[in-house]
């Protein structure tokens, strides 16, 4: 069954609908509660949606382990298996639990921030991650300025020039180089550090796997 007017209206209405959404929930949720989702709401919540969603990363390290595998093999194929690790990583990571934990029903919280995170683009949610970062996280500087070592660009800013690349993989064909598909690879591993920091103040850690657990301090193990 082919794709037709009636589908192409649908889609229409349903992306409508969803920015419609995320414009209500930006002035509603977002900009009337944002310091109170961030200092006093959004830790309980995120912290207990992480609990309840344990795998919820587990597919991202999944793909960034194939890009590791493929990078000498496929630099083009490893490139676009890093550039959605770290779209996961952050969508479903860090965007989905503060969404989920801004809106008091369960029901109605799991819906839009599923459906909202699947119609819009990570950057117009950006500076919400950032604070939730940067309130959770020292990297010495607001997520927004920081950059990786001997590099010359922020680290957002490097997450785009590799999604941008991967669109032109995927829409135009293009190829890329090792050094490029080693540069999404060593992105994603950043993102990864930043968000096991951010996961590690609520009390838990990422497991190898992927999988949310319960953080031990090392320092306070005990010998038997």
């Amino acid at each position: 069954m082919g794709y037709d007017l009636y589908d192409a209206q649908y889609d229409q209405y349903m992306d409508e609908m969803y920015s419609n959404i995320e414009e209500e929930l930006r002035e509603e949720l977002y900009e009337e509660h944002r310091d109170q989702a961030i200092e006093e709401f959004i830790f309980e919540r995120m912290q207990s949606y992480y609990r309840q969603k344990p795998d919820l990363a587990e597919n991202a390290i999944k793909f960034l382990r194939k890009s590791k595998a493929l990078l000498e093999v496929d630099p083009t194929v490893s490139l676009i298996y890093a550039a959605i690790s770290t779209e996961v990583l952050i969508k479903s990571v860090l965007l989905k639990p503060i969404v989920y934990g801004m809106v008091h029903n369960e029901y109605a919280a799991e819906m839009i921030s599923s459906g909202l995170l699947k119609q819009s683009g990570i950057d117009r949610f950006k500076d919400l991650v950032f604070d939730v970062i940067d309130e959770n996280v020292d990297l010495g500087c607001s997520i927004n300025e920081y950059k990786r070592q001997q590099s010359s660009e922020t680290l957002w800013r490097e997450r785009d020039n590799i999604q941008r690349l991967r669109n032109k993989i995927m829409h135009a064909a293009n190829e890329c180089s090792s050094e490029d598909a080693q540069q999404a690879i060593d992105i994603t591993v950043e993102f990864v550090s930043i968000i096991v920091a951010v996961i590690r103040n609520f009390s838990l850690d990422l497991s190898s796997e992927g999988l949310v657990i319960d953080y031990v301090d090392p320092n306070q193990q005990s010998l038997f």
